[in-house]
């Protein structure tokens, strides 16, 4: 249930998804898939190599971030001092791309990780604005989602994206960017298969 398809819930409208080509001037649009995961996930394709698959992920990661930067004039990282928004930052200052950071925090240490984000920074030499997540700034009767196509948001999220488009507004930047998405990438799963899945792959 977890595998996006094309559809949405929007009638009508479907999804153009990443690694998809879209084409106008037929009868109807039709979409080609020009990259999929699944030719890489073939066993004939492993790289058995640690350290040249490091090397070839470094560079496939640089690329992208210095591709989508080279869009923007500023931009302003939410940075948790995470793996993945880390990683963005890295490859950002790598590029170097005008880069603010945002980290928002909480009163409870659980929710505090400034001192990673701190210690991102000043590695990277970038400014860090630290904002302090407010209750207040949750109204549960708006919806973070609407009019999305796959109206799907938790509300605290949209507290930390209201302050990091504040800090995008005072430093002048014309984007927010995030590792949100990492989680996919790095195998953060929320599931149990991929260890049914090595257990069959045993047995056989």
């Amino acid at each position: 249930p977890r595998v996006r398809s094309a559809a949405t819930c929007l009638s009508g409208l479907s999804e153009l998804r990443g690694g998809e080509q879209i084409r106008f001037g037929g009868a109807c649009p039709s979409v080609k898939t020009l990259w999929s995961p699944w030719t890489f996930a073939d066993p004939a394709r492993e790289l058995a190599d640690g350290r040249e698959a490091a090397k070839r992920l470094h560079g496939e990661i640089l690329a992208a971030v210095g591709a989508r930067g080279s869009t923007l004039t500023r931009s302003v990282l939410m940075l948790s001092g995470g793996l993945d928004s880390s990683i963005i930052a890295a490859s950002a200052a790598a590029r170097g791309l005008d880069l603010h950071c945002a980290n928002v925090s909480t009163d409870d240490s659980a929710g505090d990780e400034r001192r990673y984000a701190r210690a991102v920074c000043e590695r990277l030499g970038v400014p860090l604005a630290e904002c302090l997540f407010e209750l207040d700034g949750v109204d549960l009767e708006a919806s973070a989602a609407a009019g999305l196509p796959r109206p799907a948001s938790r509300a605290f999220e949209y507290e930390a994206r209201r302050q990091a488009h504040l800090v995008a507004g005072n430093e002048g930047a014309d984007a927010v960017l995030s590792g949100g998405g990492g989680d996919n990438i790095f195998c953060s799963l929320q599931s149990v298969l991929p260890l049914l899945d090595c257990r069959a792959g045993l047995a056989d």
